[in-house]
């Protein structure tokens, strides 16, 4: 029902594109993970080796394997993997060649498998998962040793309620009456991939570029191609960059771009790529990209000519911050920007105001107002490094506080009090923000909630400036400066910077102690250590 008598309300449906799974890989140093394979047995186990592997645990079948070389791995390499679904991530290592995993992935919170394949008569290898959330960025601790035996497959979770990626598209009535709509499937982009109704595939797809969601458009139209005025969308769950390929020219002429060059793409916003796939002797083809937030959509110019050979492709962004908010019982969270006088839950318009400064620029994940049924685990993972806040009803004026047990319960786990919080709509209510700093790659499971609970999560990127990463670093150093000397000892700094920045390994983390002690006296002023690291001013204030 429509209140307004004058309103005028507009649905429109569009098909929907929903691709399946997707994931990257990257490697800090020149060992090359760019060849997959799915998990069955009798894989090929790397990418320099015919080596296969027997005795495939039922866990593992349907992953997706990323195929890197045998042994040669150099000293310190940190792998990142990228999903972009909730997926459970396992290493597989070879016990004595394994470059120290074996005993660095439980550190780091991986857990040990029941059973591993083999790729010879003996079992030598041993398998740790951990579990990753869409679009978070996982990192294994840095190899030791220069003769590693390693493997990475990561096996999407099924549970997952929200679409990786979804390709949508819509044109003008005119153009609809004369086509029959196609609902095409999204794949992984590799050397070899569709491109044309012709028969040509692409070859020397950029590293890049490979393992992301692709969907070339002759897959959805046919041979007519889409028409004119055909918006081209995209939303991806993680933050992603989102590239399209086109025909930039074709037999020495203008190529089939549908008018999105010279101008629709670059004035909308879209930069051209220096390399780009190719697709036989005929076409040149170009890659322009664009980076999208994540769950926003993401639109094409209208394509101005009718024909047009286009591809889409969706990457996550390993650059790109982001959280995700899962629940045990399915409950979904909406995100917004943590700013004054945002609406604080989903099922009112209540708002928040007075919010406190140093919550932002934060994702707040807003749930129901007090309907989140008792017994909910919430999961909150993150990309990076972060400060998590809980939003806690800590008092209500006249009755009993809707608390849900947290401000009990999370206190035991190590939260600490802000010393602000928050008001809403309700002066009767009185709220508290608890917080803690997550690392990056890390699950936190808060406990169950106990009755009836009034709540808003908020997640803050710590590195989202100079000044807040030098405040968390400061704590950090005054949890252990005990005695107040204004100084860390070199070697407890050693192990918080390698606890805080897994993905610098120990020669990266000695050059940065060699320059903070320069004279060898054992202790550093940290005061002056974050001068130098983070703004390059050797006597910070």
């Amino acid at each position: 029902p429509v209140a307004l008598a004058e309103a005028c309300v507009l649905l429109v449906a569009v098909p929907v594109v929903v691709g399946s799974f997707a994931v990257s890989l990257a490697s800090s140093s020149n060992a090359s993970y760019d060849r997959l394979a799915v998990v069955a047995e009798g894989v090929v186990a790397w990418r320099d080796r015919d080596h296969r592997y027997i005795g495939m645990p039922k866990y593992l079948l349907g992953g997706v394997l990323f195929q890197g070389p045998y042994k040669d791995v150099p000293e310190g390499t940190v792998l990142t993997v990228q999903p972009n679904a909730r997926s459970r991530v396992y290493a597989i290592v070879e016990r004595s060649s394994g470059g120290g995993l074996p005993n660095t992935l439980p550190v780091a919170g991986w857990k040990q498998e029941a059973g591993a394949p083999r790729w010879h008569d003996t079992p030598t290898m041993v398998t740790f998962g951990r579990s990753c959330a869409a679009g978070c960025a996982l990192s294994l601790p840095p190899t030791q040793g220069s003769s590693v035996v390693l493997s990475i497959v990561v096996v999407p979770i099924s549970s997952v309620p929200v679409a990786p990626v979804e390709v949508s598209y819509c044109y003008s009535a005119d153009a609809a009456q004369q086509m029959s709509p196609q609902y095409p499937e999204l794949e992984m982009l590799g050397e070899g991939a569709p491109w044309d109704l012709e028969g040509r595939l692409l070859t020397k797809v950029p590293l890049w570029m490979q393992g992301a969601a692709y969907l070339p458009t002759s897959t959805a139209f046919g041979a007519s191609g889409p028409p004119a005025s055909t918006i081209f969308s995209v939303r991806a769950a993680p933050p992603s960059v989102v590239y399209v390929i086109v025909e930039e020219q074709r037999d020495g002429g203008a190529g089939r771009f549908g008018g999105l060059l010279p101008e629709a793409l670059p004035a909308a916003g879209w930069e051209k790529r220096a390399e780009a796939p190719e697709a036989g002797m005929r076409s040149q083809l170009a890659v322009y990209a664009k980076r999208v937030s994540a769950r926003e959509c993401l639109s094409l110019p209208p394509l101005k000519e009718a024909g047009a050979v286009l591809g889409l492709v969706v990457k996550v962004d390993m650059d790109a911050f982001d959280a995700t908010v899962e629940t045990s019982g399915g409950l979904e969270f909406q995100r917004a920007d943590f700013q004054e006088t945002v609406i604080a839950w989903s099922d009112t318009q209540f708002r928040y105001t007075w919010v406190p400064t140093p919550m932002t620029p934060g994702i707040l994940f807003r749930g129901p107002h007090s309907t989140t049924p008792s017994g909910t685990v919430i999961y909150i993972s993150a990309s990076g490094a972060c400060r998590v806040y809980m939003i806690v009803e800590a008092e209500y004026k006249g009755g009993m506080a809707r608390d849900g047990g947290f401000l009990q319960s999370l206190a035991r786990a190590g939260w600490r009090v802000e010393a602000t919080a928050p008001s809403w709509n309700d002066t009767k209510s009185v709220m508290k923000v608890l917080s803690i700093r997550a690392s990056e790659g890390s699950e936190l499971a808060l406990p169950p909630t106990r009755g009836e609970a009034v709540f808003s999560v908020v997640v803050l990127n710590i590195a989202s400036s100079p000044d807040r990463l030098a405040d968390e670093m400061k704590q950090s150093f005054r949890a252990w400066d005990s005695e107040g000397l204004e100084g860390i000892r070199r070697e407890d700094l050693d192990a918080l910077l390698a606890a805080a920045c897994p993905a610098v390994d120990a020669k990266g983390r000695a050059a940065l102690l060699a320059d903070a002690d320069p004279h060898n006296t054992g202790k550093i002023n940290y005061a002056e250590f974050m001068g130098k690291v983070l703004f390059a001013n050797p006597s910070p204030s």
